[in-house]
């Protein structure tokens, strides 16, 4: 059963202690204050491949020494311009779980070529799918084993509701990340339930804390999402499929905003959202896939006749590594947008697994 109600403030309350007690008997370790299961520790405690730029170096040759691209350094060292580099920056060359690279492929893009069954591409699926819901819908996907991506309609603008939330604890451990300093014990209480719980005044707390609108729009900023803009009332923020993409990315690749005990620490909560929390992207993925989520849930009118539901996640497991944001509006009730995310979770889930179990079946050239 769906229950939801993004309006309802959940009143229970973790107490430090217990939370401790919790990472101990999981196995976890702590470090800056922030607890760390042993599969995190080990995928964040390799530090990521460095290079010092030389004189005479430019950007397209240092891709080609360290056998990456141009625009996945600059996507990894944050860098606007690939012609703008200095003797002496030191540059990130690799990244475990892949970078983003973005381009203005069609809404049919390159993960097209990935077959649903064998009749349909996965492309073509999903906008047959979306165009006869109600509503709006918007997708971005991307591999990060081989960068294959898929937007749809990526350049609808939607509300956020609750997945600001990620933002807004990715603003503070940036925070942390520069200050190295943990976070205070009253911080990870919020933490927790802000995105365990999904809790408001968690989030509301926090967001007065960090300085509310301008510093996650600061955030959004470094970290790539330019088509996000944060609003007063953090649940109207509003935001694009791809934006998402770039916030979940600073989760996973090495990078100089975010610590890797800090986003080890983010995909924990992620992880660990409450039962009636765990649905969207997190539909279809099985076995012992790993899914850190992060949902939102807005009714528009007075007569919640009218919603906003999106989902936004990290799937990862059982011969799949991939970013994923669905955003939909104009849902006639809550249960209806969900159901819209969770046929596209399992689908995109079905098909990428489909095209590792059958390489052949991928063509090699892009759809026209």
């Amino acid at each position: 059963m769906k229950i939801a109600q993004d309006n309802i403030t959940i009143t229970s309350r973790r107490p430090r202690l217990l939370q401790r007690l919790r990472c101990l008997a999981a196995g976890v370790s702590c470090s800056l204050g922030l607890c760390l299961s042993p599969a995190h520790a080990a995928y964040a405690a390799a530090p990521p491949a460095t290079y010092v730029v030389q004189p005479g170096d430019t950007l397209s040759a240092i891709a080609q020494r360290f056998d990456t691209t141009v625009q996945t350094l600059m996507i990894i060292n944050h860098l606007a311009n690939a012609n703008l580099i200095y003797s002496g920056e030191v540059l990130l060359v690799s990244s475990r779980s892949g970078a983003i690279a973005r381009s203005t492929v069609k809404a049919t893009g390159r993960l097209a070529d990935l077959r649903l069954g064998t009749e349909s591409t996965l492309g073509k699926a999903v906008a047959q799918f979306a165009t006869a819901r109600a509503g709006l819908i918007s997708l971005a996907v991307i591999d990060l084993k081989n960068g294959e991506h898929l937007y749809y309609q990526p350049h609808q603008h939607f509300d956020t509701a609750s997945i600001v939330k990620l933002a807004i604890m990715e603003a503070l451990l940036h925070v942390s990340t520069q200050t190295e300093h943990a976070l205070s014990q009253a911080d990870q209480a919020l933490m927790t339930g802000m995105i365990e719980d999904s809790d408001n005044d968690d989030a509301t707390a926090l967001w007065n804390q960090e300085g509310q609108a301008p510093a996650i729009q600061h955030w959004l900023g470094l970290v790539g999402a330019t088509h996000t803009t944060a609003n007063a009332y953090w649940g109207l923020t509003q935001t694009t499929a791809p934006d998402q993409l770039d916030l979940l990315n600073a989760l996973i690749s090495p990078n100089h905003l975010l610590g890797h005990a800090q986003r080890v620490y983010a995909l924990n909560l992620m992880e660990h959202v409450i039962p009636f929390e765990d649905w969207g992207v997190s539909f279809g993925p099985a076995g012992h896939a790993q899914v850190a989520l992060k949902n939102g849930w807005l009714p528009i009118d007075d007569d919640w006749s009218d919603w906003e539901i999106n989902s936004v996640g990290i799937v990862r497991g059982d011969h799949r590594d991939y970013l994923i944001a669905v955003l939909t509006s104009g849902n006639p009730t809550e249960t209806y947008g969900i159901d819209s995310i969770e046929h596209i979770s399992k689908d995109i889930w079905e098909a990428l697994g489909f095209a590792y179990d059958n390489p052949s079946s991928s063509s090699t050239s892009d759809p026209t």
